[in-house]
């Protein structure tokens, strides 16, 4: 699809509370869990018009608040793995309604192995919503 501006388009200003704990477990593990709150004013959103163009407009005011968690695993010195879960809950204060393209979870779990000193072979993978476009498997070798 195409994309277009809006002259109309005017800034998002927001207020965000987070609240989290993170836990170690000697050097092998690490363990994670948030709440948070976010209140925007003109909060900025895309949607397609009646011939695909993608705009951006101005939902007045809007509050997301969600649950995060998260845990690292480090059995051995080369190999890491780990998966975070997100729960979001989008919601347009003036209408009530739910925000429409925004995601309501994402979960990620990956990997990492030192093959040799900084040559690493990574691995990620996300379970998204439908309506999120990132790519939900990537691979890669990277020298670091």
């Amino acid at each position: 699809g195409f994309t277009a501006g809006n002259p109309d388009l005017s800034p998002e200003t927001a207020w965000e509370y987070e609240l989290a704990l993170d836990k170690d477990f000697a050097d092998t593990a690490k363990l994670s869990a948030g709440i948070f709150l976010r209140e925007a004013e003109d909060l900025i959103e895309w949607a397609a018009d009646e011939n695909g163009v993608w705009k951006p407009f101005n939902v007045s005011d809007a509050k997301i608040w969600g649950v995060e968690t998260g845990a690292e695993f480090q059995p051995t010195e080369v190999l890491k793995t780990g998966f975070n879960y997100t729960y979001l809950h989008p919601k347009n204060e003036t209408t009530g309604e739910f925000i429409a393209g925004t995601d309501t979870y994402i979960a990620y779990t990956g990997g990492r192995i030192e093959i040799y000193e900084d040559l690493l072979l990574d691995h990620d993978w996300g379970t998204f919503p439908p309506n999120m476009t990132a790519p939900t498997n990537n691979g890669a070798i990277l020298l670091g």
